[in-house]
């Protein structure tokens, strides 16, 4: 084993001290809010540690339902940890996240180290905004990309040493378990793979080792085997781009036959989609919808992205070299396959080879002799990279930490937790909460209010549980505690004493007025925009106020 150097030390301890600062500061308050992927994996993890079900009472699925959708285990079991040892809070939840982000900077660390460049690249990586960003939200990317990294890492290693190949099949093969996208984009890393290095692991005394990981990646990969014969193993069809297809072909099919004019129509969509991906454009330039003022990667590592890849090219027949390609080859097929422009958390896996570009790059510019003298020309580059380091950090803090809190709250599911505190406060009222303009409120409220899971599964048709993996039909209407999430119904709701909670447009003043509703709170984001309004119901007078009396309005009258 080789030794590690007091330089080594001191340069990785400063790598631990950024990531736990970049990964974990202000982690419970930001991202502010508190998002519904988020919230569904919290509460699915607190129903599994306490019941060892899930919220529809499934025990221990292979897939998690999710409003409608079915996504990957791994990241929820694994937060049954550490909601555990903290509670079910929001920190709770993005910790698996944070945890995964900090083990990533030293996977590229030992990535860079044996592919034989700079690891200073590690230190960038740590900061740049699109790996911090994803690290810090409480859902599957994060942990996905991590373990995808790992896999190809010790993919890598096995070029030179097949002994590490079957690691890497079995990593990569448990990245599928973590995010839907891995499911399809492990595959396509495989057998470009299997293309570059063919010779390799077909060789007489390699084969033992690649039958050996075949046989690994089959046994892992039993359940999605299983999987594949029911309905929830493809539950997100219509996210593909067939639609778009289909609409350009409509326009060639008067000058060539349909099926040609489909093929062509593919080809065109799934290229355009393809290069997108690697356009300076989408990385350096374009603006990261998600933080203010930033984009993927700092716009000043479009340089050494530019010289990275010509050095890749020049050297095209290194292993090195093959070994970036596929992976840069293999990781946006899935996400071109969608009908998304640029959907980062479908395509993270194509962060890892962009970077190493950017790694190998920027290694070449700071090896560059400026000055004659060996210490003047180190002392040079070493300045500029603590002030290029530290004003990308600045940049960082100003977008992440200043604006996007304030800007991008409303975003993020803002002010569920001051809500829940009310309903907390008046456990004997009931509430209808409108679910037509406020997505998905049930998961939010389940989570704050901590409601019982037994309680809460008790709620939920029984035939979800019996029916789970053939993908029923998802009903946004939920019912539990003193909890109604659905559309509000103004014929009969404002005949009984509750409280009706909506956003500014769900509950207009005139209604108020006219329904005789009194407001008892009021939630705004950091703007100053209502997110929530929260008004209690006034029966006695609404029907006295009326000539024509409701229905309702007699004692007799139920609902």
């Amino acid at each position: 084993m080789p030794k590690i150097s007091f330089k080594q030390i001191i340069f990785l301890s400063l790598l631990l001290i950024v990531g736990i600062f970049m990964f974990f500061h202000k982690l419970d308050v930001i991202p502010p809010g508190f998002y519904v992927d988020e919230a569904l994996h919290g509460y699915s993890a607190y129903s599994i540690l306490e019941t060892g079900k899930d919220e529809y009472g499934k025990a221990f699925p292979m897939v998690f339902r999710m409003y409608g959708s079915y996504n990957e285990p791994l990241y929820v079991y694994l937060t049954t940890l550490p909601i555990k040892i903290w509670g079910l809070t929001a920190f709770s939840v993005r910790s698996i996240a944070a945890l995964s982000g900090l083990a990533l900077i030293f996977i590229i660390y030992a990535f860079l180290k044996s592919m034989k460049i700079s690891t200073i690249g590690s230190l960038f990586f740590a900061i740049t905004p699109v790996v911090v960003f994803r690290a810090r939200v409480g859902d599957e990317i994060g942990l996905a990309f991590t373990l995808f990294c790992l896999g190809s890492y010790f993919l890598w290693l096995s070029v030179k040493k097949q002994n590490w190949l079957i690691p890497a099949f079995f990593v990569l093969s448990l990245s599928t378990y973590a995010a839907y996208a891995q499911r399809f984009t492990v595959p396509f890393v495989l057998v470009f793979y299997f293309l570059f290095f063919r010779k390799l692991l077909l060789a007489q005394s390699n084969r033992k080792n690649f039958l050996y990981a075949l046989g690994v990646l089959i046994l892992t990969q039993i359940p999605h085997l299983y999987l594949l014969t029911t309905p929830v193993f493809l539950p997100k069809t219509e996210e593909t781009g067939l639609q778009n297809i289909l609409m350009q072909s409509e326009k060639l099919k008067g000058f060539i036959p349909a099926p040609l004019a489909i093929l062509l129509s593919f080809i065109r969509e799934f290229s355009s989609q393809f290069a997108n991906y690697f356009s300076p454009k989408s990385l350096f330039l374009a603006g990261y919808k998600d933080l203010p003022g930033l984009t993927l990667f700092y716009q000043w590592m479009l340089v050494p992205y530019l010289i990275g890849i010509y050095l890749l090219w020049k050297k095209r027949q290194s292993d090195r070299s093959k070994f970036i390609f596929l992976l840069a080859l293999s990781a946006p097929i899935t996400a071109s396959l969608t009908k998304d422009p640029f959907p980062v958390h479908r395509t993270l896996a194509l962060i890892l080879p962009i970077f190493l570009a950017i790694a190998l790059g920027l290694d070449k510019i700071i090896s560059t002799k400026i000055f004659k003298r060996k210490l003047i020309n180190r002392g040079f580059w070493v300045i500029l990279g603590i002030v290029v380091f530290c004003f990308s950090l600045i940049l960082f803090w100003r977008s992440y930490f200043v604006i996007f809190p304030v800007e991008k709250a409303k975003y993020w599911a803002y002010g569920y937790a001051e809500l829940s505190q009310f309903i907390k406060k008046n456990p004997d009222s009931h509430f209808v909460i409108d679910r037509v303009r406020i997505p998905i409120p049930y998961i939010e409220l389940a989570f704050f209010l901590k409601v019982p899971p037994q309680e809460f599964q008790n709620s939920v048709d029984p035939t979800i549980r019996k029916n789970y993996y053939e993908n029923p039909p998802f009903d946004q209407n939920f019912k539990f505690a003193n909890i109604e999430t659905r559309a509000i119904i103004w014929e009969k709701d404002i005949y009984k004493e509750q409280f009706l909670v909506g956003d500014s447009l769900a509950i207009s003043p005139e209604q108020a007025q006219e329904h005789k509703l009194e407001k008892a709170l009021e939630i705004k984001e950091p703007l100053g925009e209502v997110v929530f309004q929260v008004y209690r119901t006034n029966p006695f007078l609404k029907c006295k106020s009326e000539k024509v009396k409701s229905i309702y309005c007699t004692t007799s009258s139920t609902f």
